[in-house]
């Protein structure tokens, strides 16, 4: 009942809503608008919302979540399965992700970054990007202190965002919508699909 009830309230949306599932509505529907390609990983997927929605909303996307805790991943698969969606789902270290280089066209992270280390964020970038082949999409809340009722080890604004998406061999787009956003598309000619098979610029 919470999965239905939790899916039906983020299908649905809320534009002026500011309780955490409206909230997360526009922020997951912000990051379904920007997946690029065929292939996409979520990865930090917590209970798989935004997996189910993406499997869910684009037919013809290849979806996998993953998360660090084995016991979430599990139950987000199963309750794909319940609910005959198509999403995968497996338990999975961010900076360590067991996928080949250049695996998905598309790999989200969003709202995770906020949850490690100051360290991590470099090796973890990278490992987003060597999986990715076409696009890395970041998300995280624009905070002043890391609040740590949510479990939040750091902060960040958009200059910071932007800094870590100083990434060799990509372009960087940075915004602000629901929290900050860092769009990296890697550096290759020619065009990409997008989300719904239409072909755009890199």
């Amino acid at each position: 009942m919470f999965y239905r009830n939790t899916m039906r309230r983020l299908r649905r949306g809320e534009r002026g809503g500011t309780g955490c599932v409206a909230t997360f509505a526009r922020i997951y529907g912000n990051a379904l608008s920007l997946i690029r390609g065929a292939t996409v990983l979520d990865v930090g997927c917590c209970f798989g919302f935004l997996p189910l929605l993406a499997a869910e909303r684009y037919p013809h996307l290849k979806v996998i979540g993953t998360d660090l805790v084995p016991a979430s991943a599990a139950l987000a698969g199963r309750i794909s399965q319940r609910l005959g969606g198509r999403a995968r789902f497996a338990a999975a270290d961010l900076l360590a992700l067991p996928f080949a280089s250049q695996a998905v066209d598309t790999v989200l992270a969003v709202h995770v970054l906020e949850h490690l280390p100051a360290e991590a964020c470099r090796p973890a970038l990278a490992q987003l990007c060597r999986v990715a082949r076409h696009r890395v999409v970041i998300a995280v809340p624009l905070e002043e202190i890391p609040d740590r009722t949510f479990g939040h080890l750091q902060a960040f604004d958009l200059p910071r965002l932007a800094g870590l998406g100083d990434v060799p061999g990509w372009s960087r787009a940075v915004h602000a919508a629901d929290g900050g956003w860092l769009v990296l598309d890697r550096d290759l000619p020619g065009t990409l699909p997008d989300r719904l098979g239409n072909r755009c610029p890199n």
